[in-house]
């Protein structure tokens, strides 16, 4: 993942921005909510080391990316998104 050269994602409601080390601190959060983990599938905690880890793993992978969706209005993170097993034909 490139963050630095991907470019913003602006929709009419969204931004989609690349996903940088500062979005970790949501991405601890939302794995910590029980009553989210079951929404989204999770089934442990996310502990600061562990989404340390998940940040290296995704930055070092070139076949995707990963963005940090906010909502215009109000500059409000509400979730992530990305772009899986991209490959250069």
């Amino acid at each position: 993942m490139k963050t630095e050269k991907t470019k913003p994602l602006i929709g009419e409601r969204v931004i989609l921005r690349p996903f940088t080390k500062k979005d970790l601190e949501h991405i601890i959060r939302w794995s910590n909510d029980a009553e989210l983990r079951k929404l989204i599938g999770e089934i442990n905690p996310m502990s600061k080391a562990e989404a340390e880890k998940y940040y290296k793993e995704l930055v070092s992978d070139k076949t995707r990316a990963w963005y940090t969706i906010v909502l215009k209005k109000d500059n409000r993170v509400i979730g992530e998104a990305g772009l899986l097993r991209m490959f250069k034909p």
